[in-house]
This record gives structure tokens, sequence and C-alpha cells, in this order.
């Protein structure tokens, strides 16, 4: 039970840090191409 909560945690946190890695590469690719 805890452990399955963890894991849910777990995943939205690493979901949330790959949507932000994909904003700032989407960024970075913008103001090369600008």
């Amino acid at each position: 039970r805890l452990l399955e909560e963890v894991l849910l945690l777990v995943r939205n946190q690493v979901e949330l840090r790959c949507q932000i890695i994909r904003k700032i590469v989407l960024s970075i690719k913008n103001i090369k191409m600008s």
C-alpha cells in the first residue's frame, strides 16, 4: 500500500521533470533558430 503510493509519487516527479526538460530543450532550439 505505502509502496504503491511512493511509486506513484516518484512517477509523478519524473514526469514533471521530463516535461520541464522538454520545455527547456524546445526553448533552446527556438533561441538557436532565431
